[in-house]
């Protein structure tokens, strides 16, 4: 997503092979709270029907739960950081 001047506001990496994995969604801090990163996740479902995987950095759990995202496993470090991975199931 890009603002009337063509800043970057918000990003998804959407990554296809055997199966559709969200690698990374970035929201500039400028832009948080106002959507951008939701509609960004629910394009890519859209366009990508089925079971779609992801990373997710463990407090957002529950925001990637609003898109029918479900933990499967236990939280492992990445980078140091507490990560959660997640599907859908289509």
């Amino acid at each position: 997503m890009q603002d009337d001047d063509g800043e970057v506001l918000a990003t998804i990496r959407v990554l296809v092979d055997d199966t559709v994995h969200i690698g990374r969604v970035a929201t500039a801090a400028v832009a948080r709270d106002k959507g951008y990163a939701g509609e960004l996740v629910k394009a890519a479902q859209a366009a990508y029907p089925g079971v779609v995987e992801l990373s997710a950095q463990a407090h957002l759990e529950q925001w990637y739960g609003r898109f029918g995202f479900v933990r499967v496993g236990e939280n492992y470090l990445d980078a140091g950081i507490p990560h959660v991975r997640m599907v859908t199931s289509g």
